[in-house]
């Protein structure tokens, strides 16, 4: 994972956006559609390895994680100029990666959920753990793609939900153990 975050730091944002697209449309979508099999080792670790780079921080694009609307100099005179020319920038580049998540990654991330839950796989956390940060960075967009389908939009969230609750207690379960572990010690 150092190796991936690494090579994602030092990536324009085309690259990462890209890179984003490739990963869903040729793993994610390859594993819903059979391309690449859900069974074996190797096949999970890559389904593993492409979630857990998926909802990194390093693929986000770094242009719609600063803050480029502040107003820089030019000689000492502001740059209200250049301030508004990177605010149109990271508007239109915002709204492109907006559009690629509503129709083409959410879907896919759908059809894997259910074909994994199909399946009772494992894998099912790394996928939600990426549907958390899908969320987390785009909620509005990723409600109105689901606000055609109520149901299943009740189903994501109460999925993640109980997920969520699921990862809270293990992590208490193993800090009651560790704490339990350090008494008897």
């Amino acid at each position: 994972m150092k190796l991936y975050k690494f090579m994602l730091e030092h990536m324009t944002d085309e690259q990462r956006f890209q890179t984003t697209f490739k990963l869903c449309k040729d793993i994610l979508q390859g594993a819903v559609e059979g391309s690449v099999k859900l069974t074996g080792k190797e096949s999970n670790e890559l389904l593993q390895d492409t979630l857990a780079c998926l909802a990194c921080d390093e693929i986000q694009l770094v242009s719609l994680k600063n803050r480029q609307d502040e107003v820089g100099e030019l000689d000492g005179v502001p740059d209200v100029e250049g301030a508004v020319v990177s605010a149109v920038k990271k508007a239109i580049i915002s709204q492109h990666v907006k559009t690629n998540v509503i129709e083409n990654i959410v879907p896919i991330v759908i059809a894997l959920k259910r074909k994994l839950e199909e399946m009772r796989s494992p894998i099912i956390d790394d996928l939600m753990s990426y549907l958390r940060e899908i969320m987390k960075d785009y909620k509005n967009e990723v409600k109105e793609i689901l606000s055609a389908d109520k149901q299943l939009a009740a189903e994501i969230q109460f999925d993640l939900k109980r997920w969520e609750d699921e990862q809270a207690a293990q992590i208490s379960a193993s800090n009651r153990q560790h704490e339990e572990g350090m008494v008897i010690n």
